[in-house]
């Protein structure tokens, strides 16, 4: 089985997780040849929906996602590293954004966080600092170094 992206989609990650609440296994997948983040529902067969997808760009286009309920509304959220084309599919990644879910499969809300870190190649979900909330660590392989993002903000 295969399920379309689209046309120039260059797909560059994807995770899974129930996206519309549903029960079933849905799939997330960063697009960045076509600036956005798409949604394939599943239907509990293996068989997936036409892609749902939410606009990142331009110019940010996302590199990698990490999936996770970031605001504590019960609904998935997604958060990628980013950077900013020039009509080029390699942007260097050196920001993050987190796509608000709204519990449906489509996302809205773009919060967008700075970094210090220059040339971003991962970005992982995890409570870091034990208050409950997910924070982010994203990596750098260009330099070997990495950091964390810690969620502070009572948006997400």
């Amino acid at each position: 089985m295969t399920f379309s992206t689209g046309i120039y989609s260059f797909p560059s990650s994807m995770h899974v997780n129930d996206f519309n609440g549903d029960g079933y296994i849905d799939i997330v997948v960063a697009n960045q040849g076509n600036y956005n983040i798409g949604v394939l529902l599943g239907k509990g067969d293996g068989n997936f929906g036409t892609q749902i997808t939410t606009m990142t760009g331009p110019p940010n286009i996302v590199i990698q996602i990490a999936v996770g309920d970031y605001n504590g509304d019960g609904k998935m959220d997604v958060a990628g590293v980013c950077g900013e084309s020039s009509f080029s599919l390699y942007p260097t990644p050196t920001f993050v954004i987190v796509f608000v879910g709204y519990g449906n499969g489509s996302f809205g809300q773009q919060m967008i966080f700075s970094t210090e870190l220059v040339s971003l190649d991962y970005v992982l979900a995890n409570d870091f600092n034990g208050d409950g909330r997910l924070d982010l660590a994203i990596g750098s392989s260009n330099g070997g170094n990495f950091g964390i993002v810690l969620n502070t903000c009572a948006c997400c």
